[in-house]
């Protein structure tokens, strides 16, 4: 029967004794299908019955929502495992694909195409409900779908090494494993802060949340350039300074230790607020003392842009530039170790780990000071002064590449650590000779007191390029000297983007490539009459017509018509209740002709829906006007092309 069924399967998940559980689809089609049917058959709860302890509490229920209502429901979906049970954790794979891999659609099958490039059938329940009703003669291949689905989820967490990765994550952090997956970065920040502290006799201070809101806000911003938006012939130099944040703590030393105040709060009546702590005032003999010189000469203190006072690393090094000198040391000793054992793939991949955990936690440990509104110990002085100073560092660079004539450069654009630098009239290999001289030069002068070094890099070189807005831009990108054929590199467009359907994105990189090669317009049009004109006759692909867009189900207001990926799902729900998609699923869709007057409501399907029905036809219009002309259009527009114009004078036949 099918309790007897689910006995035994109980009496296997205790006998292995794992510590994790995992399923791809975890709520509609692994351990929360079994939960709820066990549930249904006597009321019992799975979760309680295979943990490790057998009196634990009841775990949390699977929980559904409709596509127009919110409430406890929809927030529910925002967990990241709905499924409980003592001694044991639930992996969700689908939500761990999600942030490992960057795709348009999360199915099974397309993660094993991209991971494992295996192409895998998917079988509707009904061709497998309908094999298993057959008999002995076809319910085999029932069975033996679901153990391939199983053996390509263990793949899947094998060849992207999540098991391994995670564990040396938490070895590095200092915390669990599941804590690696659900903490966010100021946990793991903590962590090791903690244990650097603890020989120093520091102790973490830990403000309540009325005193985090009554914290200062936060004054100074990242120095954020707008581009110069066109179309570069000429040389293109990217410039980045190498981890500025992190290196700015260590080289002025800026910590919690070491942070006595702002100057201008000096004798104020009442007392200032440092950070979350209230009424701080800092001690005017104690500063008057440290503004003298050391006897060789020595400044006993530094004083931020924004006015903030800062011990010198003689007198006091700072718990976050020690901990960020040592994770960086630490890295660079990694690396060194990865090449001496690249012959050993299994160390390889462990030290590949270690190495990059330690790179993300020095990413995240200015965003630790400067977590204004969920901080566990904020400081918006300390953040300030780290921002402050970096935008000094970039606006000195862009002085010293404007003043000095050799070059005739000019910045096009800054980004908060970057700048982006137009050289016209220069060859490329005159570009890179620049550029070498601009970061030497930059560099040396980033030496405060010999405390440390803020290293300006020299990226690559774009020739030619399009610049477009912040953090959009492309071109055909060099990254050596003797580089002989370059790499089309686009950031932010939709070339990269996944919420547009895929024919925008080769249009697009069609019709840049042809602008960077020839420069020629004549055969961009050529192309893109030619691509008009098979999409408005029905000659293409529909999978290149697929547009998928998350959907958070909960979240919609019921005083307007939900997104058209959730008029889909309810669609696929109203006839099986459980292929309802997780929260933030990408659910697929098309648009098809209808009548006169339909809305876009009224014309969205699935894609099997387009290909079962003959009687349904993409909609290629919807798809010129509204897809690839307004995508295409901030693009070309800047050379002086009017793509409207031109599908109005496209031969109609």
């Amino acid at each position: 029967s099918e309790l007897e069924l689910f006995h035994t399967f109980m009496g296997y998940v205790l006998a292995m004794d794992p510590d994790i559980l995992t399923g791809y689809e975890l709520h509609a089609a692994s351990f929360g299908y079994l939960a709820d049917r066990l549930k249904h058959l006597n009321g019992r709860h799975l979760c309680t019955l295979i943990g490790r302890i057998r009196d634990a509490r009841e775990p949390l229920p699977v929980a559904t929502a409709s596509p127009t209502t919110g409430g406890p429901q929809g927030r529910l979906q925002r967990r990241l495992a709905a499924l409980e049970t003592t001694g044991r954790m639930f992996l969700n794979v689908w939500r761990l694909m999600r942030s490992e891999l960057t795709l348009t659609s999360y199915t099974l099958e397309n993660a094993v195409w991209e991971v494992l490039r295996l192409r895998v059938p998917h079988y509707t329940a009904r061709r497998l409900t309908a094999w298993w009703a057959g008999g002995a003669a076809t319910a085999w291949q029932t069975a033996a779908y679901y153990v391939a689905r199983t053996q390509w989820v263990i793949a899947l967490l094998d060849q992207t090494q999540l098991i391994a990765r995670t564990s040396e994550f938490a070895r590095v952090y200092g915390v669990d494993f599941f804590s690696v997956i659900s903490r966010g970065s100021q946990y793991k920040v903590e962590s090791v802060m903690a244990r650097i502290c603890r020989p120093e006799n520091f102790m973490l201070a830990s403000p309540s949340r009325d005193d985090v809101k009554r914290m200062r806000a936060p004054e100074c911003l990242p120095l954020i350039m707008e581009p110069a938006a066109g179309f570069y012939a000429s040389p293109l130099l990217v410039l980045d300074f190498q981890s500025l944040y992190p290196s700015v703590m260590i080289t002025y030393n800026y910590c919690y230790s070491t942070c006595l105040g702002r100057v201008a709060a000096v004798g104020a009546d009442p007392p200032a607020q440092l950070g979350a702590v209230p009424g701080y005032r800092p001690d005017t003999a104690l500063l008057a003392q440290l503004l003298q010189h050391d006897p060789d000469g020595k400044a006993s203190i530094t004083i931020s842009p924004n006015g903030v006072a800062f011990l010198r690393p003689h007198l006091r090094t700072g718990v976050l530039g020690r901990m960020l000198s040592e994770l960086l040391a630490t890295r660079v000793m990694v690396k060194n170790s990865m090449k001496r054992y690249k012959d050993q793939p299994g160390l390889s991949r462990i030290l590949n780990a270690r190495q990059l955990s330690l790179k993300l936690l020095a990413n995240v440990t200015y965003g630790y000071a400067g977590a204004s509104y969920s901080g566990r110990m904020p400081c918006a002085e300390i953040a300030d002064a780290i921002v402050q100073t970096g935008r000094s560092i970039l606006e000195h660079a862009i002085d010293l590449i404007h003043r000095e004539p050799a070059w005739q450069a000019r910045v096009v654009y800054g980004d908060t650590d970057s700048l982006f630098v137009y050289l016209p009239g220069r060859s490329k290999d005159h570009a890179f000779q620049i550029g070498t001289e601009m970061v030497n030069r930059i560099t040396a002068t980033n030496r405060p007191g010999g405390t440390g070094v803020i290293k300006l890099k020299f990226e690559k070189v774009y020739l030619p390029s399009v610049l477009l807005a912040k953090k959009r831009y492309v071109g055909n990108m060099f990254e050596f000297k003797d580089q002989r054929e370059p790499t089309f590199d686009a950031k932010g467009i939709e070339v990269v983007r996944r919420d547009n359907c895929p024919v925008v994105a080769k249009s697009m990189e069609v019709c840049l490539k042809l602008l960077f090669r020839t420069q020629d317009l004549s055969l961009i049009r050529r192309y893109l009459t030619r691509q008009w004109a098979k999409l408005m006759l029905g000659r293409c692909s529909v999978q290149d017509f697929v547009i998928a867009k998350e959907v958070k189900l909960g979240t919609y207001s019921a005083d307007r018509p939900p997104p058209p990926g959730a008029i889909v799902a309810g669609q696929q729900m109203q006839r099986d209740r459980r292929v309802q998609p997780q929260y933030g699923e990408r659910v697929p869709y098309v648009v098809v002709y209808g009548g006169p007057g339909s809305r876009l409501m009224d014309l969205v399907v699935s894609p099997m829906a387009l290909v079962h029905d003959p009687s349904l036809r993409l909609h290629g219009s919807y798809y010129i006007t509204k897809q690839i002309i307004p995508a295409l259009g901030r693009v070309l527009h800047l050379v002086g092309v009017d793509l409207d114009a031109w599908f109005r004078d496209m031969p109609k036949q």
